[in-house]
C-alpha cells in the first residue's frame, strides 16, 4: 500500500498527481499515508521548474487534503 518507487513517490502520491480522484479516494480508505504523499508533492512543486509539474503537484496535494478531510468527518 505504502510502497514507494525509485523516486519515493507511493501509489498515492501518483493517484493524486494525476488527478485520479477515485483511486486517490480508495487508498486513503484503505489506509495510504497521506501525510507522507502531500510531504513528497510539496516537495516536488517546490523543486521542479516545469509549470505543468508544478501545477500537477499542487492539484494533487489540494485533492488529498479535501479526500482526507472528507474522510476524517465521515467517521
Amino acid at each position: 500500500m505504502n510502497a514507494k518507487d525509485i523516486i519515493s513517490y507511493t501509489p498515492l502520491t501518483w493517484a493524486a498527481r494525476h488527478g485520479h480522484k477515485d483511486i486517490v479516494r480508495l487508498l486513503i480508505e484503505k489506509g495510504a499515508d497521506v501525510d507522507y504523499a502531500i510531504a513528497r508533492l510539496e516537495m516536488f512543486a517546490e523543486s521542479t521548474q516545469i509549470g505543468y509539474n508544478r501545477l500537477s503537484a499542487k492539484i494533487g496535494i489540494a485533492l488529498l487534503k479535501r479526500l482526507d478531510k472528507e474522510r476524517e468527518a465521515a467517521k
